[in-house]
């Protein structure tokens, strides 16, 4: 616990080594870096339905340490966020395209400056 949220650690891997991904208070879940998780069935259930998850889609082909934006979809019909937001994308993901990709207003590629509200 720090400045008393709750903060879960998570090992994920990142192609040949691993990351660290978070929880926070039971309503964020941040997974950057990632290709793919370790008891992803398992961490899919602890994060089903979070009010907001920040995570690493780097672009669209795969890639040998992070998800694809394929996989990113595939997460998302699983666990089902409230709200997500993918993040470290490079320029190979245009905004406008990318938005209309994941189908939902409620999914959506991050920018600089975005600011999310947690309640």
């Amino acid at each position: 616990e720090i400045f008393g949220i709750n903060i879960k650690l998570i090992s994920q891997n990142h192609g040949d080594i691993d990351s660290i991904g978070f929880i926070l208070d039971d309503k964020v879940a941040y997974n950057l870096d990632v290709k793919y998780f370790y008891n992803q069935e398992e961490y899919f259930k602890k994060i089903e339905n979070i009010d907001h998850w920040i995570v690493g889609c780097l672009r669209i082909d795969p890639h040998i340490s992070h998800a694809s934006l394929s996989e990113i979809k595939e997460w998302l019909d699983i666990v089902k966020p409230k709200n997500a937001y993918l993040s470290h994308m490079t320029a190979h993901l245009d905004y406008q395209k990318t938005l209309k990709e994941l189908g939902s207003e409620r999914y959506i590629p991050a920018f600089d400056g975005l600011e999310i509200k947690v309640s």
